[in-house]
């Protein structure tokens, strides 16, 4: 069984995560505090993200010194975007370019993280999504 792509799925997690925050501010304002402030909430968060990052690694398109800093710079720079739609407003394509500008944190190459980012727009226009 092939394992999926860490990368791909770092991806989608970034910018489902965005596109929530996109939808729902007050949501998003509530995650910022929760994840901030309560241990469960970053304990399960790290759970899916470690496998992304650790699967990631492994496939080589990610690499990082630490992978407790790793985690920490994923989840500040993704809840920092997430802040900044809800206090700016919208941004065109927010979604893709900080899904985008994770990957290229981790190592992956600028054009190989733009086609991953673009990822999910794919796949939700194949399911009917938009």
């Amino acid at each position: 069984m092939k394992e999926s792509s860490g990368a791909e799925g770092l991806s989608i997690a970034v910018r489902t995560f965005m596109n929530k925050a996109r939808t729902d501010p007050d949501w998003t304002c509530a995650l910022i505090i929760v994840v901030r402030y309560a241990e469960g909430m970053r304990s399960t968060l790290a759970t899916y993200l470690r496998a992304d990052l650790q699967a990631g690694r492994r496939q080589g398109d990610f690499h990082y010194a630490h992978e407790e800093m790793a985690m920490s710079m994923v989840i500040s720079a993704t809840l920092g975007a997430m802040n900044l739609l809800v206090e700016d407003g919208e941004a065109e394509h927010a979604d893709r370019i900080a899904a985008e500008m994770v990957l290229q944190a981790l190592g992956v190459p600028p054009e190989k993280a733009k086609w991953i980012a673009g990822l999910l727009g794919c796949w939700v226009a194949v399911v009917g999504g938009g």
